[in-house]
């Protein structure tokens, strides 16, 4: 499934499942409006029979229904919103062995935890309540078995925090989640009762709150995961997809969580990363400045 801009990605993999032995089918799609809208229905309901999904698309559709109805019928799927050749060429030589384990050692310094607290230099204060929730990891991209899913490029530890639980505030200081623009100015948003409730500090702050007005979706303000980034090959460049992998970096997610064992279904899921986290599991430190 591609798009008018990543429909040369789309093609490519199109002619190398067919050189496999595969019976692809290519779905140029128009650009949706935002990440997490659902896709067509025709291709919602190929995606149903399909044993692989590849999905190079400008938008994510990984947070949609039709993904998670596609990977309850055995697809496996493979999301990469705005992925580029550059990127591919870049992020998919990664030593799997070598994040996997990071990964894994990090979940298991997470998983006992009940709250979560996430502190930058640049203002970013808050904390999540992990209580009943499962720790993901997309670190291995190791998509072979009936309905496992994931980006390309892979590299990141994440959960859904128990909902209307989060509280403090979080700065953004990479890229604008709405234009994919690296910053100028840093964007504040304050978060109450598991919700954000003001997006402040400049310009691009302003875009980001009018993008979210204009949903008229409540539920897109839900904080939705808390991620940390895993991939030592990924670099920050305005394009999240690979933004979100970079080791020494965390983003916190508005939107959607329903894809990710949440209760909030939206149509929004915006990925919004940060640099040099501190993190705390509970009492212990694990993460000091990005450095594991």
């Amino acid at each position: 499934i591609a798009d008018r801009s990543t429909k040369g990605i789309g093609r490519a993999f199109y002619t190398a499942a067919e050189s496999l032995g595969c019976v692809p089918r290519l779905f140029l799609i128009k650009k949706m409006k935002h990440n997490g809208q659902e896709p067509p229905a025709e291709v919602a309901r190929a995606m149903l029979k399909a044993d692989i999904v590849m999905m190079p698309t400008s938008t994510s559709l990984s947070h949609t229904l039709a993904r998670k109805k596609a990977c309850e019928a055995g697809a496996r799927i493979a999301s990469m919103p705005r992925i580029t050749e550059a990127m591919i060429r870049r992020t998919l030589t990664v030593d799997f062995g070598a994040m996997h384990k990071r990964c894994k050692r990090l979940i298991s310094q997470i998983r006992d935890a009940r709250k979560v607290r996430v502190v930058t230099d640049a203002g970013t204060d808050i904390t999540f309540d992990l209580t009943g929730r499962k720790l993901h990891g997309d670190h291995e991209a190791d998509y072979r078995k009936p309905g496992q899913w994931g980006n390309l490029p892979a590299g990141e530890v994440f959960f859904s925090p128990v909902e209307g639980m989060t509280e403090g505030v979080f700065v953004i200081d990479t890229a604008n989640p709405v234009t994919l623009q690296l910053l100028k100015k840093p964007i504040k948003v304050e978060v109450c009762n598991g919700y954000a409730v003001s997006i402040t500090n400049g310009k691009d702050a302003d875009i980001f709150a009018r993008y979210l007005e204009r949903l008229k979706d409540r539920k897109a303000y839900n904080v939705a995961e808390l991620g940390i980034g895993c991939n030592e090959k990924a670099r920050i460049t305005g394009n999240i997809l690979e933004d979100e992998k970079v080791m020494g970096t965390a983003h916190i997610a508005l939107g959607d969580n329903f894809s990710m064992g949440g209760k909030v279904i939206s149509e929004t899921h915006m990925d919004c990363v940060f640099r040099k986290p501190t993190v705390w599991a509970g009492r212990r430190k694990i993460i000091d400045q990005g450095d594991f």
